[in-house]
Parts: C-alpha cells; structure tokens; sequence
C-alpha cells in the first residue's frame, strides 16, 4: 500500500498548494490531507502564512483563476498604468507600488491600508507619492526613503536597506528622504 496513498501536512501557519503533475489543482488549509496517488503525480507547496504579505510566482495566476477565493484570503492592492499605491501594514509605511502592479497580503496578520495615487504618468510617480512617505522617527512617523535610479523612482527602503544600498552603488543610485507628520505631507531633507 505504500506509495499509492500519500499524505500531506500542513501545519497551522501554514497552506499548501496542491500540484498534479506541475499544475496547480487546489489549496490544503491546516491538518493532515491523504490522496490516492499510485503514480506519484502528486506535488504540495508550503507557504507560511504568518508572513502578511504573499509573494509566489503564481500569485497573479491564483487571482485570475480562483477570483473569488483569493479575494476571501487576502487584501488585493492594484494599480492601474497610470497609478501607484503607498501600502501601510498597521500604520507603517510598508511597500510603494509602481504602476500595473498587484500586491497580496492576507487577511487578519496584519491592518492593512493603502492609498492608490493617481500619477498620471510615470515621470511624475516620485512627486505624486512623496506626501505619502514617513521619513523620521518623532511622533507615529517611521524612517523611510525612496531610492531614485537614473531619474526614476524606486522602492521604498527601510534604513538600513538604504545605507546598504548607498554603499554597494554610490554613483548609480541617490537617496531622497522626505519628513512628514504620521506619514502626511512633506519636505526633502
């Protein structure tokens, strides 16, 4: 009988994506998941849940393929060409999104709140968005800075993400910092 009955585990924080031969087929939520597979067709990927945001290569085809599903376990950020959302997971500034971009973070880990800012164009991402950036420690800010490549914004850098990255690529890259009250409104320091 071994090898033609398979079992799976997924623990508590975790969630399986269930694979018949390389295809996605469905998703294992906690316990203990037996499958007849007498031709060892049968493949399941953990992901850790406890993590707020979810990021998998299959990601955008989980949303096109099981809408519904996806919508009921996670908050769903979009833009559009011509917007940029700026993303806070409780109160902190976490992600900047680019234009036509999606991001997933699953329900009940974090608060998750975003403002999608319509930029119009993406030569004017960087001053559409800049109110929206914490960039000191006082009060309910938090540091934060943008990395601007060649005239083009770039991600949103924690501290020593950005030291690190001023470090590695000096000449390539330079770092904007803005100072705002609770993350509203701004100036460059």
């Amino acid at each position: 009988m071994t090898g033609i009955v398979r079992r799976f585990v997924v623990r508590e924080h975790e969630r399986g994506l269930l694979f018949r031969n390389g295809e996605l087929n469905g998703l294992l939520g906690p316990g203990t998941h037996w499958r007849l597979d007498p031709l060892q067709r049968l493949s399941v990927e953990i992901v850790d849940i406890s993590l707020p945001a979810f990021r998998h290569r299959l990601q955008d085809f989980l949303v096109k393929t099981w809408p519904r599903s996806v919508r009921e376990r996670f908050e769903v950020i979009e833009t559009r060409a011509d917007q940029a959302a700026v993303i806070y997971l409780n109160g902190r500034l976490q992600e900047v999104l680019g234009p036509s971009q999606r991001a997933l973070y699953r329900k009940g880990v974090a608060e998750v709140t975003a403002k999608v800012i319509d930029i119009g164009g993406s030569s004017r991402m960087g001053r559409a968005i800049e109110r929206y950036l914490p960039c000191h420690t006082t009060g309910n800010s938090a540091l934060a800075g943008t990395l601007v490549a060649n005239g083009a914004l770039g991600e949103i850098r924690t501290p020593d993400l950005l030291v690190r990255s001023q470090t590695l690529y000096p000449t390539e890259l330079r770092a904007r910092c803005f100072v705002g009250v609770s993350g509203i409104g701004g100036r460059e320091l």
